[in-house]
């Protein structure tokens, strides 16, 4: 038998070289539904966050209003104001006729009454006008003798002998006195045309009074409070009919928000609890429930939904946290809110 052996010597060890990896190319459309999921669940969890620990309900930007009606026909023969005007009680407002016959002693009597009723009015305008007058002169004066010192301190300051501040001082001083006096000249002309509309209304009683051989039935509808002229239903001339509405005189002190909480959130109404509210245009700000009323109300036709029952709601005023807020709220008279609460805190 042969002996075996193994070859002894150097062996050659052959290194095979191998190629390089291709890089991994970007599955986009991997990473889109990745986004998507994301996106998917982050919406999902704040609508289920919203539906469990948020309370949304409806509500409106509304206001206390005085509605003019009449229990007769009536024609309105002449306005004294226009939508959006501001109005003091005892302002007049219109002038109307009844379109029924009255007897002879009662128009008579309609008539002496309503022209002293004008009689009294420019009483008091002309005693205001004389008190603006007078306030007008006293500020003319002051103007002149602080235009003359502002010339004094100019010599002064230019001499080195007061500083600047004391100039400007000045100058601000007659700013002030002449926005005042501004002021006090567009008052008196208002008081001027509001005179010379009542004396033509006084001329008009006199000189109608016994026209057509009948006494004139024409009389003045006096503001009963202070408000703000909202909308004007009848025209100049035209005949408002029994129960139908001439105008509508709003409280602007009295802007709130009316809220309808679900009757099974009454445990959520609470006095002072604050809340937020989404206005039309995006922006939030903060509320406080001042009021809720003890009655349940309908939800208003735009809140509620067709073809379901009617639904009745806790009704609640809600007022803003900081007044100076509330001035920026009756750009959404009668406009809808979103309004929100914590469910839990």
């Amino acid at each position: 038998m042969e002996q075996f052996s193994f070859k002894q010597g150097n062996a050659t060890i052959r290194h095979l070289k191998e190629p390089a990896k291709p890089k991994k190319k970007l599955n986009t459309d991997r990473v889109l539904f990745i986004i998507l999921l994301v996106i998917i669940a982050v919406y999902g969890s704040f609508k289920l966050y919203k539906g469990i620990a948020v309370i949304e309900i409806d509500g409106m930007v509304t206001m206390d209003k005085l509605e003019v009606h009449f229990t007769d026909d009536i024609r309105l023969n002449g306005l004294q104001i226009e939508e959006g005007a501001n109005i003091l009680k005892g302002d007049t407002l219109f002038t109307y006729t009844n379109q029924y016959f009255e007897n002879d002693g009662a128009s008579y009597a309609n008539v002496i009454a309503n022209r002293e009723r004008v009689n009294r009015e420019i009483f008091g305008l002309t005693r205001q006008l004389n008190e603006k007058r007078t306030e007008r002169s006293i500020l003319e004066e002051r103007l002149a003798s602080q235009r003359f010192e502002l010339e004094k301190i100019r010599e002064l300051v230019t001499l080195a002998a007061l500083t600047r501040h004391s100039f400007d001082d000045q100058q601000r001083a007659i700013g002030k006195t002449e926005d005042d006096l501004e002021l006090v000249k567009e008052k008196i002309r208002y008081l001027i045309r509001h005179i010379d509309q009542l004396a033509k209304l006084k001329a008009d009683y006199s000189s109608s009074a016994w026209a057509g051989g009948g006494l004139s039935q024409r009389k003045l509808y006096v503001a009963p409070t202070d408000g703000l002229i909202g909308r004007i239903s009848v025209k100049e001339n035209e005949v408002c009919y029994k129960g139908d509405e001439v105008m509508t005189i709003h409280q602007p002190q009295d802007l709130r928000i009316q809220a309808y909480f679900n009757q099974k959130e009454s445990d959520k109404v609470q006095i002072d609890r604050i809340v937020t509210i989404e206005f039309p245009d995006g922006t939030k700000q903060k509320g406080v429930i001042k009021k809720y009323y003890v009655s349940t109300y309908e939800l208003p036709e735009e809140f509620q939904k067709k073809y379901e029952p009617t639904e009745r709601s806790i009704l609640v005023d809600i007022m803003p946290l900081h007044e100076d807020d509330l001035d920026g709220w009756k750009q959404f008279y009668k406009m809808s809110v979103k309004v929100s609460l914590g469910r839990f805190y």
